[in-house]
């Protein structure tokens, strides 16, 4: 009789244990879907995900506002949004600085002094590239099994795999049109506030941002996609 009950007990625990499982993967699934639809809809504002699935390398021309030079400078920019490479181009008065990494070397050319870029700091630019808004819109479009969308405390949240390292968050006004981006840099918040969108290209992108710290300030002249990094390119 004593083990009629325990089996019936045993039953029954499995029987809700199960269902209960059942309900937090329904939840999760729905949470899950609930976050994708939202990313959706801000690469849907940003041009499309088709547009943004397609684009491996992008250039972006700025005119900029460093919080550390006086004058305002044009800067270049091109990312390769999959896998870690980059190269940029900033030009203002009386100032000239290229930089060039990848997962192996980099240096920067600033005014004509040539200094190689430590591995320390290309292991940190790395980390810094996976943050960047551009190259977590390429791996939302791609559907890359390796982010993970989450809708938390108002943001779009995008984790590094399921439970791993929140790589930004992303803030979007009431029709899904971006407001804000933010990531931890270097143990600290980094946040941009953007403007209104406009056309660029094949892109729709906010017409200037703005570090809420004052650090860059900038408004978008061009943004394409391209085939190579730009190194044939005279300045």
């Amino acid at each position: 009789m004593h083990l009629k009950k325990s089996i019936v007990s045993i039953i029954v625990l499995t029987s809700v244990i199960c269902s209960t499982y059942q309900l937090s993967n329904a939840q999760n699934t729905s949470l899950d879907l609930a976050a994708w639809q939202v990313a959706d809809q801000l690469l849907e504002s940003l041009g499309g995900r088709q547009v943004w699935a397609s684009t491996k390398i992008l250039y972006v021309k700025e005119k900029s506002f460093p919080e550390s030079l006086f004058h305002p400078v044009t800067a270049e920019f091109w990312r390769n949004l999959e896998k870690p490479e980059y190269r940029s181009i900033i030009i203002g008065h009386d100032f000239r600085q290229e930089t060039i990494w990848d997962e192996k070397s980099g240096w920067i050319n600033r005014n004509g002094t040539k200094k190689e870029i430590s591995n320390e700091d290309i292991t940190q630019e790395i980390s810094d590239w996976s943050q960047q808004p551009y190259v977590v819109y390429h791996k939302l479009a791609i559907r890359d099994p390796l982010i993970h969308p989450v809708l938390k405390d108002g943001d779009l949240q995008i984790y590094e795999g399921d439970g791993g390292r929140l790589l930004c968050w992303f803030r979007m006004d009431a029709h899904g049109r971006l407001l804000m981006w933010g990531n931890y840099y270097k143990g600290e918040i980094n946040e941009h506030v953007y403007g209104p969108t406009k056309p660029i290209g094949e892109y729709i992108m906010p017409a200037w941002g703005t570090a809420t710290n004052g650090s860059w300030r900038f408004e978008y002249l061009e943004l394409k996609s391209v085939e190579n990094m730009g190194t044939e390119m005279v300045h």
